[in-house]
């Protein structure tokens, strides 16, 4: 609906002939079922068939590299993240790597230091409590066990011997009274119990007072062993529990981190980036009717994540009115010579190049006598539908419209825009311009105030040739334009088409040995040689002739007539003009079953050769009509009027 120049089938024909299609290929429907039903198609069906187009290639190649683009919105955002999350993890590891270096190693002597005070205290005992039951120094082990440590079940005194007496032995309670033992025994029974453990070594802590290498020095000593697996496994649970903590407090962060990135760029980057695309776009005039509007600030609710800055709105606002500005402009410029100044980097300026084109003139046959008797808005309103219909079908083939020109038309191909077989392209501009007026006469036929209706035929001239294309006109302001005898002669074929009473006119220079014509199923005949006023080198002069778009046997009655014109134009061109006169009668006959009764081109060239049949020419005849006028319309109508 958005490409109306690329049918110009009702889009009722369209939407039929497309359930048509996908219900045959799936085979769904039976016999005297409405083709109208369409059935779901699966996305795997659907995507073999976008892909097979043309169009949808171009689709998804679009779709990918907008996705690769590095520098998009979400890579950007996500690149700032990861780098900000990066630093931050970076540092948090440096601190703590600092910290454990930087940590004095200082060894634990409580145990060793609380042990002294039970030693001093036990000797202090036994000399001036002599047979003493015992029962305070049990107070004071218990005192060193519960102040020493924060939680008592993480220690276990498994052997206690102060002073040459043993108060706790195997883990048991404090004995009372306690026994007596040397030291040597003491530091025996420590290595049993080590021994017959089930804790690990490392898990037992063996202190010795006053020596503090639990050596006998030959004195009485003190000696402890612990068992301290439970302080390891709390302590060790101890640092899981901060590492957790510490990473939920990074995960929090980082959460946050990338909140305040994502409410960053939804307010900012987002609405950015769409500016950026739509700046791209619009400097190749790409896009010039696309408007995407960016959510306003709400003052209520300043802290919305959605929102956007006041700024970027307004800015959006002044984009919006510059686009509709350059879409204004872009009416009166060909984009296509905007799109390659784009393309190539460079600023437009005054200059030319030779270029090998195909030029292309239309107007509306009689426009003067239609125009008679119709208001002034009647006549801007069927000039501009006539007008529209030939500009988009001369954009469908790629063509480059330059200037209308009252009801007239010029139009390039192959510049400034480079197209392949610009002649090809050319001859089916004007075919299917000739197609679509007499679509619309059928369907929508012009209807003025007064009730007339108005039937609507072009005439178009088309020619190939080298010209000179480029920006023309002053350093304050420049046109694109072309320069060069090609571009009158156009002109004159398009008005010779009312001397010979043909609706396309075109060049030997175009039709060539017409191998690439016939294979698009164009019917072309020559119809003259002439040398255009002004000019004296001759132009074989042929009609390309509008066939159906199928094969019907009107459309091979055309063919077979064309093939009989071009041998009669060989004839008469050799000077045998009865043979010729005979051959262009059988061509009329031909062309009347194609649904043409009277074929004015063959009926003048009959006319011709039975006047120099009567009147041979001079020895020196070249068969070259030398036109001394511009304008054929008066014989025309003279012509259609004894007809």
């Amino acid at each position: 609906m958005k490409c109306p120049h690329l049918t110009k089938k009702p889009l009722e024909e369209l939407i039929k002939a497309d359930s048509v299609t996908i219900n045959g290929m799936l085979g769904t429907h039976a016999e005297g079922e409405e083709p109208e039903d369409v059935c779901l198609v699966d996305w795997n069906l659907f995507s073999k068939i976008l892909l097979s187009t043309k169009l949808g290639e171009d689709l998804l190649r679009s779709h990918v590299k907008e996705l690769d683009r590095s520098e998009g919105v979400w890579p950007l955002t996500q690149k700032l993240s990861d780098r900000i999350t990066t630093k931050v993890c970076a540092g948090i590891l440096i601190l703590i790597g600092a910290v454990r270096l930087l940590e004095i190693d200082v060894a634990d002597l409580s145990i060793q230091q609380g042990l002294g005070q039970l030693d001093k205290l036990a000797k202090i005992e036994a000399q001036n409590l002599p047979g003493a039951s015992g029962e305070y120094m049990c107070e004071q082990i218990g005192l060193y066990r519960d102040n020493h440590w924060a939680n008592p079940f993480n220690r276990k005194i498994l052997y206690l011997h102060l002073d040459g007496w043993t108060y706790i032995d195997g883990g048991g309670e404090c004995m009372n009274p306690a026994s007596a033992v040397d030291f040597v025994g003491a530091a025996r029974r420590v290595q049993d119990i080590i021994d017959s453990s089930s804790v690990r070594v490392k898990d037992l802590s063996e202190a010795c007072w006053p020596d503090t290498s639990c050596r006998d020095m030959g004195s009485p000593a003190s000696v402890v062993l612990i068992d301290n697996l439970m302080e390891e496994r709390h302590e060790a649970l101890w640092h899981i529990f901060t590492m957790l903590f510490i990473i939920g407090l990074l995960l929090l962060f980082v959460a946050v981190v990338n909140r305040k990135i994502t409410v960053f760029t939804r307010a900012i980057l987002q609405p950015l980036r769409w500016l950026v695309d739509d700046m791209e776009a619009l400097a190749s005039l790409e896009m010039l009717q696309i408007f995407r509007d960016l959510p306003v600030a709400d003052r209520k609710r300043a802290k919305r994540s959605a929102e956007v800055v006041e700024e970027l709105v307004q800015l959006n606002q002044a984009f919006h009115a510059m686009q509709s500005a350059i879409h204004s402009w872009s009416l009166y410029v060909p984009p296509s010579v905007v799109q390659r100044l784009h393309a190539e980097g460079i600023e437009a300026g005054v200059g030319v190049g030779q270029q090998r084109v195909t030029i292309l003139f239309c107007d509306i046959c009689g426009f003067e006598g239609i125009c008679r008797g119709l208001q002034p808005q009647e006549v801007i309103a069927l000039l501009g539908r006539v007008l529209n219909d030939v500009a988009e079908v001369i954009q469908m083939h790629n063509g480059t419209l330059l200037e209308f020109i009252g009801d007239e038309v010029l139009a390039v191909f192959n510049a400034p825009t480079t197209v392949m077989h610009h002649p090809l392209a050319g001859a089916m501009a004007c075919r299917d311009i000739h197609r679509v007026l007499d679509s619309q006469n059928v369907r929508e036929k012009y209807v003025s105030h007064a009730g007339k209706e108005i039937e609507i035929r072009c005439r178009c001239g088309v020619h190939t040739t080298n010209i000179l294309a480029g920006n023309i006109g002053s350093k304050s302001r420049i046109k694109y334009g072309l320069l060069g005898d090609g571009i009158n002669l156009a002109s004159r074929l398009k008005a010779l088409n009312s001397r010979y009473h043909t609706r396309t006119l075109a060049t030997d220079m175009l039709v060539g040995n017409g191998d690439r014509l016939m294979k698009f199923d164009f019917a072309f005949r020559p119809v003259d040689v002439v040398a255009v006023k002004g000019k004296e080198h001759p132009t074989t002069v042929y009609e390309l002739m509008t066939t159906p778009a199928t094969l019907t046997p009107e459309s091979s009655a055309m063919f077979e007539a064309c093939q009989k014109h071009r041998e009669a134009f060989q004839s008469y061109q050799d000077k045998n003009f009865a043979q010729a006169r005979d051959t262009f009668r059988e061509v009329g006959d031909v062309l009347a079953r194609a649904g043409i009764p009277h074929d004015m081109s063959s009926q003048l060239l009959i006319r011709r050769c039975q006047k120099l049949i009567d009147e041979p020419p001079d020895p020196e005849w070249d068969g070259v009509d030398r036109l001394a006028r511009k304008s054929f319309e008066e014989d025309a109508m003279q012509t259609s009027a004894k007809v």
